[in-house]
């Protein structure tokens, strides 16, 4: 097995994947992990709120029709942290309306299943630089 690590004196981005798929959580988590990221992966809402408080991560990374607590309950706890969390969706249902949605609830990309790899990166680092894109 090989192990990436990341040139030295350059941090990590720290991604948190939230998809209650498993398949797609480990593919993504392993796609992730193989460009240098370092990934926390959860198979719920819930499971991400419960250690929310000490979670220290750059970006989340969300499929937006995950089982359980919605979106909307994350956002609020996460609007409740001193500093601003972005994230990004993903979804195997994107149409124009679910997207003009997804944007306003804040997210700083919507992406579309399967995650192109290409646009995988560019939407995490523009959102963990402050950054919003369709």
């Amino acid at each position: 097995m090989c192990t990436i690590r990341p040139m030295s004196g350059v941090r990590r981005l720290r991604v948190s994947l939230v998809d209650d798929d498993e398949s797609c959580r480990e593919s993504l988590a392993l796609l992730l992990q193989v460009l240098g990221y370092d990934v926390r992966a959860f198979a719920s809402i819930e499971a991400l709120l419960g250690v929310l408080p000490e979670l220290e991560t750059d970006c989340l990374l969300l499929d937006a029709t995950t089982r359980g607590a919605t979106g909307r309950e994350l956002l609020e706890a996460v609007n409740d942290r001193p500093s601003v969390l972005p994230f990004v969706f993903v979804t195997g249902y994107m149409g124009g309306e679910r997207q003009r949605e997804l944007l306003a609830f804040g997210a700083s990309s919507c992406l579309e299943k399967p995650v192109d790899e290409d646009l995988l990166v560019g939407a995490l680092e523009r959102a963990a630089s402050g950054g919003k894109t369709a």
